[in-house]
């Protein structure tokens, strides 16, 4: 196998991780402050309590966050939604279009898309890109 052959196998390779990110089903953050207190508006999604609230499904295309005089519920929606918040009466809620977006204000970055990135530089030494 020669040198370019083998370039090739392993730009196929970080590409078939990256749709393998791509294609698994919607992540949201799926609890309420009041089973849970920590699901409030202090959420941590970096804590190991967070995982437990992670909810996956194909049906979802949007992540909600709802806050009703101090009660928060973040589930996962099927009603196609744009991202932004709006409030009246009291109640504020918030759609994001993203993978676990309705934990808070942390951006997480998938491993598939680290790796993909990382690997560039490699890709277009080895391609003189």
């Amino acid at each position: 196998m020669d040198f370019r052959s083998k370039n090739v196998i392993l730009f196929g390779f970080i590409l078939f991780l990256s749709a393998i990110g791509w294609s698994a089903a919607f992540q949201c953050y799926v609890c309420d402050s009041v089973s849970d207190s920590n699901c409030g508006d202090s959420f941590d999604t970096s804590s190991s309590y967070a995982t437990s609230f992670v909810s996956a499904s194909s049906a979802c295309t949007a992540c909600t966050k709802v806050k009703d005089r101090g009660t928060i519920t973040r589930t996962c929606s099927t009603i196609i939604a744009t991202d932004g918040c709006d409030s009246q009466g009291g109640i504020t809620g918030c759609a994001c279009t993203s993978n676990l977006c309705n934990g808070g204000s942390s951006s997480r970055l998938k491993v598939t898309t680290v790796a993909f990135i990382s690997s560039l530089p490699l890709i277009i030494y080895k391609f003189g890109l």
